[in-house]
């Protein structure tokens, strides 16, 4: 039996993509989520669907235990594990006690293509633990990020061209085989994916993102799952989806250009960028290391990236 584990909705779209590459084998897929929500039980259906066996965990006091008990003893024996989350303890913990023969790793988001991301920093040295001395492991038996890195034999990524954390890697494209929903015309559209750039200025971010919508004639907005401020002059997107399938969906298959100010879900688009074109508009504010070498990926990429200096804010359009 194959383990797959997944922490997010997009990991379970990437999931599925994996388990279609393995027809011949039994796959366990396990979703741990923070909360119960709409859109994890809905993604966590379609997961289940493909799946010999499934399971829905929250991530509290107890799942290491509840984790465990099903894979020892739902599942049977666990030969290979597919994991994205690769720097959560809970799973360095479940890899030393069930210890697989075998570990292959995808994608989690942008994390993987940075360097300066946390995919890259040191863990927190650990101790044995009872339940480790109870089983007979030594230290060199417990995992970390750096080890399950240099473990992975393969790597599935989502990011065509950009160089990876995890090596060796195969491309999988979240878009094979979509069938087109909804609007199916040639009419073009201009989507702006929102994301707050500052925590301190809500007003920027509103002003950021209505700059953006006059000066590039945006049709349709689609608000970051966290977002609490409201942008007008544009039609919102109101859908249960995630961008990447909502994108499969309904913009796909028609003339399409997506703006961002360096969203993760545009980079998560780039295996279909033959048919929709990305611009990325940087901000002078943007400081953050991370976000900085995202912008250096999308160029890499071949996407446009437009400088957004204060003066444009204030420039009419």
């Amino acid at each position: 039996m194959n383990l797959i584990i997944c922490t997010s909705p997009l990991q379970i779209l990437i999931a599925e993509k994996i388990i279609e590459r393995h027809p011949r084998e039994a796959f366990f897929s396990v979703v741990i989520a923070d909360t119960f929500n709409a859109k994890y039980l809905q993604y966590y259906e379609r997961l289940r669907k493909v799946s010999r066996k499934a399971l829905l965990i929250q991530d509290k006091q107890g799942v290491l235990f509840r984790l465990l008990y099903h894979c020892l003893f739902r599942a049977g024996r666990i030969d290979k594990v597919f994991l994205a989350s690769i720097n959560k303890q809970l799973l360095h913990r479940l890899l030393e006690l069930i210890r697989p023969r075998e570990i292959y790793t995808f994608d989690d988001g942008t994390a993987n293509i940075v360097s300066t991301g946390f995919f890259n920093q040191e863990d927190a040295p650990r101790r044995l633990g009872i339940l480790h001395k109870l089983m007979g492991l030594h230290a060199s038996d417990l995992y970390n990020t750096s080890r399950i890195k240099s473990m992975s034999l393969k790597h599935y990524t989502i990011y065509p061209g950009l160089k990876n954390i995890v090596s060796p890697t195969e491309v999988i494209n979240l878009f094979d085989n979509a069938s087109p929903e909804g609007l199916t015309d040639d009419t073009p559209v201009k989507v702006l994916l929102g994301q707050a750039l500052t925590y301190d200025d809500t007003d920027l971010n509103e002003r950021l993102a209505e700059w953006a919508i006059r000066k590039f004639g945006i049709d349709l907005y689609l608000p970051h799952p966290k977002e609490w401020y409201k942008v007008s002059g544009v039609e919102y997107i109101d859908t249960p989806l995630i961008f990447e399938d909502y994108y499969s969906r309904y913009l796909a298959h028609r003339p399409c250009t997506i703006y961002t100010f360096c969203s993760s879900a545009a980079f998560n688009i780039l295996a279909n960028r033959h048919k929709t074109q990305i611009i990325a508009l940087k901000p002078w504010l943007v400081t953050n290391p991370s976000l900085l070498e995202c912008y250096e990926r999308f160029k890499e990429a071949g996407v446009t990236t437009i400088d957004v200096s204060e003066a444009d804010l204030n420039t009419p359009t």
